[in-house]
């Protein structure tokens, strides 16, 4: 019998009495202070945490610090360490996430700070709520989007409440498992880094000795381009029609639809020179600027949005399997990332025509094709099963987690 089972056993043999949060923490709100003043910010040294932050998990130090004439204008509160932070809302998946404290400070209002009562060990409500990220999304106003937690909804959570001894050997446990797979998971996370530089040089052998041993054309010698769609289709959308592609769909060498959407093939019509043909290259132009594929027979007839299509000249210098490995390679992403403007990261037609690209014999241009996508593949199969195993490993902690943290409910 485990040190837990027997404390289980001599504590709680009739299972786990459950207790509102409120009945064993005080929840306190956060609040900003305001950020027209600069007197309130410069130069200050009060601790001051935002719902970003939450995602550091263990919160040793804060990026923003405020000062004490901005404390004293403002209703934010300062709580002591060990205090357990939840996001009540943020963009994306922060809404839901908690955290730990390992200094005094205060918070914004997207902010819940929960400082625990005596019979409620800190880290044992870590532990817990970090199990529960999925029932405070549900808890808040909408799973999606930007809904929001409350202090109201915060404080009315059941939480089990065994006695500090099993709390206690839990947070032990749970402590030890998290270290250990935070030492795993680096480890995994450092190969993976290093696997992505090995690849990135490899790709740049291949095609930084051709860059000087043939003359270099600009894509727009090369072939015929132009932008897809730019304006809203929202209200051109359909159950069926012409499929939509969006720049999220496209990764290097291939298209993966994120979703399929249709729009009214009248609506098509207005843009004949926007739809794509077998064989063009369809390019990422806002996002992850220079990502392309090539249109196959699957995707002939489609229509882009946000994106940049290069339809090769007749007799071009160039095949369209080149042209594409060459501007999903990180050489070219260097001449891209001196042609993008905006915080956007946009990447306009007139730029990207004047993306230079070695010109090798098309013989040479199917070599250094086969080699580039050889040289992705070998990379994406090592990363996927690189990040299989740091998800496997995540998705053990959770398991033992979730099942340390199970108990039999008092009668």
């Amino acid at each position: 019998m485990s040190k837990l089972e027997e404390l289980l056993e001599d504590y709680c043999p009739n299972g786990v009495e459950y207790k509102k949060i409120k009945e064993v923490a005080d929840c306190i709100a956060g609040a900003t202070p305001s950020k027209t003043k600069y007197e309130y910010w410069e130069n200050g040294t009060i601790p001051w945490l935002s719902s970003g932050e939450v995602n550091k998990v263990e919160i040793f130090d804060t990026d923003t610090k405020i000062t004490q004439l901005g404390y004293d204008n403002s209703s934010t509160k300062m709580v002591p360490e060990n205090t357990v932070v939840i996001a009540l809302a943020g963009q994306g998946k922060t809404r839901g996430t908690v955290a730990i404290t390992h200094l005094s400070l205060c918070t914004n209002q997207s902010l819940c700070s929960i400082v625990t009562k005596d019979e409620l060990n800190p880290r044992f409500l870590f532990h817990y709520l970090r199990g529960q990220y999925g029932n405070l999304r549900k808890l808040s106003s909408g799973d999606g989007g930007r809904g929001g937690l409350n202090l109201k909804i915060i404080g009315n959570i059941e939480i089990p409440v065994p006695p500090l001894p099993v709390q206690e050997e839990i947070v032990r446990i749970l402590d030890m498992f998290t270290l250990t797979k935070n030492c795993i998971i680096k480890k995994l996370t450092d190969e993976l880094n290093i696997r992505e530089k090995q690849y990135v040089c490899v790709e740049e052998k291949i095609l930084s000795n051709h860059e000087q041993s043939f003359p270099s054309k600009s894509i727009g010698s090369l072939a015929d381009t132009f932008i897809g769609l730019a304006t809203s289709t929202t209200k051109w959308k359909t159950n069926s029609g012409v499929l939509l592609l969006h720049n999220s769909d496209i990764q290097p060498g291939k298209i993966v639809l994120k979703q399929r959407e249709y729009l009214n093939p009248e609506f098509v019509k207005k843009f004949p020179k926007k739809v794509h043909k077998l064989g063009d290259i369809i390019t990422v132009h806002t996002g992850a600027v220079g990502t392309s594929a090539i249109i196959t027979s699957e995707y002939e007839g489609t229509i882009g949005f946000t994106t940049i299509v290069t339809r090769l000249k007749e007799n071009s210098d160039v095949t369209a399997e080149y042209l594409c490995q060459f501007l999903n390679s990180g050489v070219c992403k260097e001449q891209i990332n001196g042609k993008t403007i905006s915080e956007r990261n946009n990447l306009n037609l007139k730029k990207f025509n004047e993306i230079y690209i070695p010109v090798p014999s098309k013989k040479e241009q199917l070599k250094i094709s086969n080699l580039l996508i050889r040289n992705r593949e070998t990379f994406n199969l090592i990363k996927a099963n690189l990040e299989n195993e740091i998800k496997a490993r995540q998705k053990q902690y959770e398991y033992y987690r979730d099942k340390l943290l199970m108990f039999k409910r008092k009668a």
